[in-house]
């Protein structure tokens, strides 16, 4: 098989299996079923952590578990108060800058991996538990820089945007 068409397989693998990571996380699943999701994706994600298929770039990072200050809640609160359209409290939870009331715990983290594949990026949040028995300790990761929801979503457009506008020109839209 040429090396465009592993890429290509890996692409659409990846899709499918970020595709199916989010649509398990709404309502109306199988408590079996959402099992089987997560089996496939653990299964998946354990052999390119060890196999590293030359065709995927793959990161891991510990994401930090924090709990929130009353003063950092009251601030996430207070957003939540003013937004018409209101979001889940977590939402404005990550509008809210850190504060040096917030304690961390390690045993609550979880692992960020990051795979790129043909220019595309997926990102799964596994078990810190999976990692540390499936891959290695997590504790030796990189912790994922914090950043807000408003700048995590702006850099997001612009990137994305960039992209859009090349394959408009591609494609003559």
């Amino acid at each position: 098989m040429s090396e465009k068409t592993q890429e290509m397989n890996w692409m659409i693998l990846l899709f499918k299996l970020d595709n199916l990571n989010r649509k398990v996380k709404e309502p109306g699943w199988e408590y079996a079923d959402k099992q089987e999701v997560y089996r496939i994706k653990d299964e998946i994600l354990k052999y390119i952590l060890t196999s590293l298929p030359k065709e995927l770039s793959v990161q891991s990072f510990l994401i930090p578990y924090y709990a929130y200050s009353q003063e950092t809640k009251d601030k996430a609160g207070s957003l939540m108060r003013r937004d018409p359209d209101r979001k889940p409290f977590e939402f404005y939870l990550g509008q809210v800058p850190l504060g040096p009331r917030d304690i961390e715990i390690p045993e609550k983290a979880t692992v960020d991996v990051v795979i790129t594949c043909a220019g595309q990026e997926y990102s799964f949040h596994q078990p810190l538990d999976w990692y540390n028995s499936n891959i290695g300790n997590a504790f030796d990761l990189e912790k994922k820089a914090w950043i807000s929801a408003v700048n995590f979503h702006h850099m997001y457009l612009t990137k994305t945007s960039s992209e859009i506008d090349s394959l408009r020109k591609e494609l003559d839209i």
